[in-house]
């Protein structure tokens, strides 16, 4: 029983944040026009195969950094180069992400802009009270005591 509740709460959950994320990408109505739909669509697309890259690249680095780590003589030098090369690597993918909102808030007008802002509040609204729902039902969870059986 207590198991069926669980899975039908994450269940739940994901419908939920699923259709959060339609709501907020279909029910925003900002009423964009076909330019605009192309512009974010292909800065969408661009920043993506971008930020595949550089994770593709960071993944490389960890594993790179693993064999370093697993040596039987470990070279500081080495480590803290890869560290550093690593950390260069978040702040590229960072930059591709903040350059592309950027980009895309600038394809937008002010009350388009607005109207965006106002969903993301009213969603983070209802992801404030699903956290509160689902902290509130794994404590009544814990408390239930385990079936016999």
């Amino acid at each position: 029983m207590k198991r069926c509740m669980v899975v039908c709460c994450m269940v739940a959950v994901s419908l939920f944040l699923m259709n959060s994320a339609y709501a907020l990408t279909t029910n925003c109505k900002l009423n964009l026009n076909a330019e605009q739909i192309t512009k974010l669509k292909t800065i969408k697309s661009d920043a993506q195969k971008a930020v595949e890259e550089k994770v593709k690249d960071l993944r490389d680095l960890r594993a790179e950094l693993e064999e370093v780590l697993s040596a039987e003589d470990i070279d500081d030098s080495d480590v803290e180069q890869l560290v550093s090369e690593m950390v260069a690597m978040r702040a590229e993918i960072e930059k591709i992400v903040l350059d592309a909102k950027i980009a895309s808030a600038q394809v937008l007008t002010e009350a388009q802009r607005d109207a965006l802002l106002n969903c993301k509040k009213n969603l983070q609204s209802q992801q404030q009270e699903l956290k509160k729902y689902l902290d509130e039902l794994l404590n009544y969870l814990k408390t239930m005591k385990p079936s016999l059986g």
